[in-house]
């Protein structure tokens, strides 16, 4: 599950913060783009760890 997104200019605006529980948009779409790789059966019903 994806709690809240974050890019690089939240990060660049707030570069003090530490942004818990947010994911990067790269990784989520990295993720994403790797799940058109993965065969039918190894993902229906399944839950995805982005880490």
């Amino acid at each position: 599950m994806v709690k809240a997104l974050l890019d690089d200019a939240m990060k660049a605006a707030a570069p003090h913060r530490k942004f818990p529980g947010y994911t990067h948009v790269n990784e989520l779409g990295d993720h994403v783009s790797a799940l058109f790789a993965a065969p039918a059966s190894h993902l229906n019903g399944a839950r995805q760890h982005l880490s």
